[in-house]
């Protein structure tokens, strides 16, 4: 087993919305601090510092995205690049839910994981948010597992071959005339005017 835990994590006197990877036994491989912070969080969180470490696991090469930078693509092509097989998105934002991450694993290349939790959070300032569960894992091929319930705990399992990650990058057409370099290039250009 693998799990990813978000958490509050404190350093400095300043906050991080924090994952931390634990493997089989129990030790911690790494920790990935989300870089991208909403405005509505900036008044009570530190971004990270943009390093999108992957995470060698038995399981395979895995990365994150914490929520709100799923957003992103450029995050998820980030994450291509470095070589992962497999990305965990933990979020409590529900907008665009069913899109991004079934989109970002066909055109990348890899699998995600699109995990939130159910319930309803009360804050200390009288405020409630509702959390919208619906985790889901997204293949490289564009399929989709359903649902878990919007409602109640659930565990989702699901059989993944890494194998597909290598397939699809070779054989589908648009992953291999990309051609990043043109783009980095000209995006390069573009931000040094």
């Amino acid at each position: 087993m693998l799990i990813i835990s978000t958490i509050l994590e404190i350093d400095d006197d300043k906050f991080f919305n924090t994952s931390v990877v634990i493997n089989s036994l129990g030790e911690i491989v790494g920790k990935y601090r989300k870089s991208h912070v909403p405005p509505i969080e900036a008044s009570f969180l530190s971004s990270g510092d943009f390093n999108c470490p992957l995470f060698e696991t038995e399981f395979g090469r895995i990365g994150i995205l914490i929520c709100y930078e799923r957003h992103f693509p450029l995050c998820w092509l980030m994450l291509n690049r470095l070589g992962a097989e497999i990305v965990f998105n933990p979020s409590s934002e529900e907008r665009l839910w069913l899109v991004e991450g079934r989109n970002a694993a066909f055109a990348n290349g890899f699998f995600t994981v699109s995990t939130n939790r159910v319930g309803n959070e009360k804050f200390s300032n009288a405020l409630n948010f509702n959390y919208f569960g619906s985790s889901y894992i997204a293949c490289p091929l564009g399929f989709m597992t359903k649902t878990l319930p919007k409602s109640q705990d659930g565990i989702l399992l699901a059989d993944i071959d890494l194998n597909i990650c290598r397939r699809v990058k070779e054989n589908l057409s648009f992953h291999k005339n990309q051609h990043l370099e043109v783009y980095f290039k000209k995006l390069n250009h573009l931000m040094s005017k």
